[in-house]
């Protein structure tokens, strides 16, 4: 069964209408995780940043005792 025949069959049994909104729908979604999943990813870029100036900071500290 090839993607070709499965997206045939739901443009016959849904009204073309149908099928284009679920179409967008499914779009729109993707690219709406992808923009979260690219956030998520400079977020736990800037927190391994935060904690290397942090371990630098308490190795500055120990270090000028």
């Amino acid at each position: 069964m090839s993607l070709s025949y499965i997206f045939k069959n739901l443009y016959y049994k849904l009204e073309n209408n149908q099928f284009l909104y679920c179409l967008i729908i499914v779009i729109i979604t993707l690219d709406v995780l992808q923009f979260f999943i690219e956030k998520v990813k400079i977020a736990i870029i800037l927190l391994s940043i935060q904690e290397f100036e942090e371990l630098d900071w308490l190795e500055r500290y120990f270090s000028s005792q």
